[in-house]
């Protein structure tokens, strides 16, 4: 009897590539890991990615991105419980990247979201792969919060 299991890429199983995994199919002592596409080849990627994100880090080598994150489970009443809640999710999808391939620009603390810069193709598919990642888009900036580049 073979069953298939969903693997999320941060959950640190052991794996030959565990940033390219998405499906472990298991019989008796087996398993057939099927490896996830690049971010253009793959439409469940590419739906959470925004207009111009591929575009943009093929082009410059890098891209400046907003990461959205499925909202906390925490009432939204209890700030400080909502915070935390935000803080786990972001370590959670933060702890799947290369320092190499991510650099972290800001973590917010009461808004499900990261803004960095994708350095790699390869970390927008583990982003777009990861269960608490709803959106990745470009960061096009804005005067609310000063620079940040």
């Amino acid at each position: 009897m073979v069953s298939k299991h969903t693997q999320a890429v941060s959950e640190g199983h052991s794996t030959p590539n565990k940033s390219h995994v998405r499906d472990v199919a298991v019989s008796g002592n087996q398993e057939t890991i099927t490896p996830v596409a690049h971010p253009s080849e793959d439409r469940d990627v590419n739906r959470k990615l925004g207009e111009g994100v591929i575009e943009t880090l093929r082009a410059e080598g890098q891209v400046l991105v907003v990461i959205v994150l499925r909202p906390p489970r925490a009432p939204l009443t209890d700030l400080p419980a909502v915070k935390q809640a935000i803080a786990r999710l972001q370590e959670r999808v933060l702890a799947a990247l290369s320092p190499s391939a991510f650099r972290l620009v800001q973590k917010y603390e009461a808004v499900p979201s990261l803004s960095g810069w994708v350095l790699h193709e390869d970390s927008l598919t583990i982003l777009a792969a990861n269960p608490h990642v709803v959106r990745i888009d470009v960061d096009v900036g804005g005067s609310g919060g000063g620079s940040r580049h």
